[in-house]
């Protein structure tokens, strides 16, 4: 998806314990509730919206829409 927008940057994180005190505070701070989870943010670091259904369809929507 990157390499179809200029101003598109995909960050990933892997999470490898589930039981870990970091991944209860990604929960907390996040609010991620299901996996996957996506957060889009503008071009000037804004939070514009959260995903969690994983469609890429839904992605470009936002994306297009800004």
């Amino acid at each position: 998806m990157a390499d179809r927008y200029e101003n598109v940057s995909i960050k990933r994180i892997d999470i490898v314990d589930w039981n870990s005190e970091t991944w209860k505070q990604v929960q907390r701070e996040y609010g991620v509730r299901s996996i996957p989870y996506l957060r889009i943010y503008g071009t000037s670091g804004e939070f514009l919206a959260a995903i969690s259904s994983g469609s890429i369809s839904e992605v470009e929507n936002r994306i297009a829409s800004q």
